[in-house]
């Protein structure tokens, strides 16, 4: 008997250690996030926005893409084009600024 609660101890102590290891890695975690969260989200398809700037309610594509500032800009379509290359500089910044 006293093998199976020396095993049991050992096994508390060893959860208990765990626990206490986890909460510095919640904290690495939890600061990871805080820096996602801090940083503008980068669409996965090589653009920097998620969401037409021309058009927001639609996301942006890898198929319909234009430079700005050195940055890929996804839109809809290719019909949202002509509205973008129309609109000066701080519009372009502003509208892509919101389809983040």
């Amino acid at each position: 008997m006293k093998t199976r609660a020396m095993i049991v101890a050992a096994c508390v102590a060893a959860f208990l250690a765990g626990c206490s290891s986890n909460k510095s890695a919640d904290t690495k975690t939890a600061s990871k996030t805080a820096d996602k969260a801090a940083a503008p989200k980068q669409a996965s398809m090589g653009v920097v926005n998620t969401k037409c700037p021309i058009m927001p309610s639609h996301p942006a594509t890898a198929k319909s893409v234009k430079e700005f500032n050195g940055q890929k800009v996804g839109f809809c379509c290719e019909g949202c084009y002509k509205k973008w290359d129309a609109m000066s500089d701080a519009e372009k910044a502003d509208a892509l600024k919101k389809a983040m």
